[in-house]
């Protein structure tokens, strides 16, 4: 049975969850068998803390950064997910992703700056 692949990068961006404690973003690279067949290649962020790791997912705008890389049919033998991942994450390409998360969750901090500000504008 062939295994995915996986890389985690810790992205140095820290949050309280909402029982106050501390968790950690941390961007996955995986590589995995498909569920309509073939392998996927995967960007995901979880929130990493104590004895938890969680994603938020969301329609439209709004949950945490998820990003399909690349899709490929055939068989998912090992060979093929190996092959894949490769193809899909080459160093320059892992730096690529890292630097657009951080911009989208800079952005995201912007966005909840700027709300907690108008919220004190009208209270």
């Amino acid at each position: 049975m062939a295994q995915d692949r996986t890389i985690r990068i810790d992205l140095g961006i820290k949050r309280n969850d909402f029982s106050g404690r501390e968790t950690r973003a941390e961007l996955e690279l995986e590589t995995s068998k498909a569920v309509r067949g073939g392998c996927a290649s995967k960007a995901t962020v979880f929130w990493v803390g104590f004895c938890s790791r969680s994603h938020s997912f969301a329609f439209g705008e709004g949950g945490d950064y998820s990003k399909t890389i690349a899709t490929v049919q055939g068989a998912a033998t090992q060979k093929n997910i190996d092959r894949c991942h490769e193809k899909a994450f080459p160093p320059e390409a892992v730096e690529l992703l890292t630097a657009e998360v951080k911009a989208f969750y800079a952005a995201e901090d912007a966005k909840t700056m700027k709300f907690h500000e108008d919220v004190a504008v009208i209270s």
